[in-house]
């Protein structure tokens, strides 16, 4: 079964990322999610905009115990509300072990929303040694409802 969506969502009407995908499948008797970014729009109430020690962004990805694997490689140039950033990016996430097949059944379960999260992040001036970067906004793909649904839901909008 494969199973992707492409999404546009955003918190509190900050952005929208459009080509969030998560791609469920098979491959030769390994297990993969295929987790990617593809586009970000950030609208003008965003507060990047206001921001001068916000440069540039990217976008992490929180999904089971992947970590900076799930961040997009490079980080873009802050550019005016409404454009298009294009990070097309793409990670395949094999769920070989034990533990992976079990925190993704924890992320399946009932005790679990079943969110995969994208975060955007704000990164600071490359000379601005001192500050960190700082989060903006995210929007959630549901797991557990593109697995229920069994249906592609690819360029759909997601709240």
């Amino acid at each position: 079964m494969t199973s992707q969506t492409q999404c546009t969502a955003g918190e509190q009407g900050v952005f929208n990322c459009t080509g969030c995908e998560s791609v469920l499948c098979k491959k030769r008797l390994r297990d993969n999610v295929t987790i990617g970014v593809h586009e970000l729009v950030l609208n003008d109430r965003c507060p990047i905009f206001h921001d001068a020690n916000c440069e540039k962004v990217f976008i992490s990805v929180e999904f089971l115990n992947y970590t900076e694997e799930l961040e997009t490689p490079c980080s873009l140039q802050k550019c005016d509300p409404n454009v298009k950033y294009s990070f097309n990016f793409q990670k395949d996430c094999p769920i070989n072990d034990k533990e992976q097949r079990q925190h993704l059944a924890d992320l399946m379960g009932p005790d679990s929303s079943g969110d995969i999260k994208f975060v955007v992040i704000g990164e600071p001036p490359e000379n601005k040694h001192d500050l960190s970067c700082v989060d903006i906004g995210y929007a959630c793909v549901n797991a557990k409802k593109l697995l229920c649904n069994e249906t592609d839901i690819v360029k759909k909008n997601i709240d």
